[in-house]
């Protein structure tokens, strides 16, 4: 089986840190999809690249000094082929994400930086739930997709985190009066979530029952945030809301309970033509607004 330039930038950029973990939280992908292309590249040259032994830190085998070596100067003559062939070349790239993050985050900033790119051609599409998602780019259907909730549950395509967001229950000021902080009233208050069944309420209702909530009375459903705020805004009920959009739309109206909910994560689930070199200003650009 042939490699992959994936699987030696992942080495390239294991090889400089001699630690999965620590490369893993580096460029923030998991420590076991960095082992699977690690063991995949090893496969397909039939050799090991790193000595590994129990109980002391693992070192690049001299196979792997050797493929090191090559490995940076073959990726290094592909961006510039690839930078030669695309220069002005007409790119369309395939994006999938839910249209919070399109609305909020990416229109804002997609006029500018299209003037200067002229030659990217962005194609959006709804989200679906991320294995789906992930099978799509996986396939080539997607060139990238974008999502904020659970963590990956996927090693291939590796998911991005590309930033920590808080969450917190929230409801109007009338609910929040009446419920406070008690547990078993928030249960037993109206509730907000998405449709079920999908990924989406379950990631919802995990994090509800880690915080000791089983609600019982869903009044409305919605695969949209801010329909949910909304929702909440008019007393409809209680329900999970990212802070930085309360923070920009909600503040005053939108009260948060005080009990912990664990955070969502933005994540990017990049194909291979989006990680090629004529994509990589709007590739850095999307890591700079999703950041914020």
């Amino acid at each position: 089986m042939p490699f992959t330039f994936r699987q030696l930038e992942i080495f390239v950029e294991a090889a400089q840190d001699v630690n999965f973990r620590k490369t893993a939280d580096r460029i923030g992908i998991s420590q076991p999809a960095i082992s699977k292309q690690i063991k995949a590249l090893e496969a397909s040259i039939g050799t090991s690249l790193f000595n590994r032994t129990r109980g002391a830190t693992a070192r690049l085998s001299a196979a792997g000094e050797n493929l090191l070596a090559e490995a940076r100067e073959m990726l290094t003559r592909r961006r510039g082929f690839e930078s030669t062939e695309n220069a002005g070349v007409p790119i369309t790239l395939k994006i999938a994400t839910g249209d919070y993050l399109l609305d909020q985050r990416i229109k804002p900033a997609l006029a500018s930086f299209l003037a200067l790119s002229p030659h990217l051609m962005l194609e959006f599409h709804p989200a679906s739930d991320q294995l789906h998602m992930a099978e799509r780019v996986r396939s080539g259907e997607l060139d990238m997709a974008i999502f904020t909730g659970q963590a990956p549950l996927f090693d291939d395509p590796p998911g991005e985190i590309v930033a920590i967001i808080p969450c917190s229950l929230y409801a109007s000021r009338d609910i929040a009066r009446s419920v406070g902080g008690d547990i078993h009233a928030i249960s037993a208050a109206p509730f907000l979530l998405p449709p079920d069944p999908s990924p989406q309420t379950i990631w919802f209702r995990q994090m509800l029952a880690q915080a000791g909530i089983f609600p019982s009375h869903i009044t409305a459903r919605s695969q949209f945030g801010d329909v949910l705020a909304g929702l909440v805004r008019a007393g409809k009920g209680i329900s999970i809301l990212f802070d930085e959009y309360v923070d920009r739309h909600g503040a005053g109206e939108l009260i948060r309970l005080p009990v912990p909910i664990g955070p969502a994560y933005r994540v990017m689930i990049c194909g291979e033509k989006i990680r090629s070199p004529a994509a990589a200003p709007f590739l850095r650009l999307l890591r700079d607004i999703l950041k914020k």
